[in-house]
């Protein structure tokens, strides 16, 4: 049930998002330096980073990459977001660039919203993001990007919602998964 994870009509908001601890293992630094190659190719583009910092000295590497890179106007450290239903809206694309995960669930949340998901490539991202999602590198995230804003509207719109349908079958069809989304309300 993605009833609590709902989609919405919506024009391109040029904007990306990750969602969860800002620490070394979920790739946030990276994620930055990854916009930074397609900045200039997309520049209506932004980051959104919502989630907690509980590492201050890894925040500050982030907050240096930014501002490294000169994209202080377009990548935001949000922290805490209170209505997660109105800020996946508020995305094209959500983003993880972990090391490896769980349950993968701001992935799972944001496809259920009807984003466009990006996952770095490592063992079980598959498992929710299509090959085409997956990236290993700065220049394959840039290309995945390129090729999404490529599409005209109509066209993003029925690739989030072929990517949303599949990935409910896929985990519907799994018995525990099933139940671990219906623990998480989905």
């Amino acid at each position: 049930d993605f009833a609590k994870f709902s989609t919405r009509d919506r024009g391109a908001t040029h904007r990306l998002g990750m969602l969860g601890q800002v620490i070394p293992r979920k790739g946030v630094r990276e994620a930055v330096e990854f916009f930074a190659v397609v900045a200039d190719e997309l520049p209506e583009l932004s980051l959104s980073i919502a989630g907690g910092t509980p590492d201050a000295r890894y925040r500050q590497h982030v907050e240096e990459a930014i501002a490294a890179a000169g994209l202080g106007e377009r990548v935001t450290l949000e922290g805490f977001v209170p209505d997660l239903q109105a800020w996946y809206h508020s995305l094209d694309i959500i983003v993880s660039n972990s090391q490896a995960e769980g349950l993968q669930t701001a992935l799972v949340e944001g496809i259920a919203s009807g984003c466009r998901a990006l996952s770095r490539d490592w063992a079980g991202a598959e498992e929710v993001v299509p090959p085409d999602g997956l990236f290993s590198s700065a220049t394959e995230f840039r290309q995945r990007l390129v090729e999404h804003y490529a599409l005209d509207a109509e066209e993003r719109t029925c690739q989030a919602t072929g990517e949303r349908e599949a990935l409910l079958e896929r985990l519907g069809a799994r018995p525990r998964m099933a139940e671990l989304l219906a623990s998480l309300a989905l």
